[in-house]
């Protein structure tokens, strides 16, 4: 599951990167390999896309690099 963040209307949200964690007031996720961030719940940041998230495939738990 994606940490999204949903960037001025009619714009692309940004994808901020892969759930990690939960807590009652924040996200975590991973910004890259071995860095874990968070985002402040509020009503810009989603995990269930909507209509302006880009499509994506499916992550695989991998990156390309």
């Amino acid at each position: 599951m994606l940490v999204r963040e949903s960037s001025h209307p009619g714009n692309p949200c940004n994808i901020l990167g892969p759930l990690v964690d939960e807590a009652p007031t924040r996200y975590f996720y991973q910004r890259r390999p071995g860095h874990i961030a968070y985002a402040m719940r509020s009503p810009r940041i989603h995990l269930v896309p909507c209509r302006n998230c880009p499509a994506l495939p499916p992550w695989n738990g991998q990156d390309d690099d």
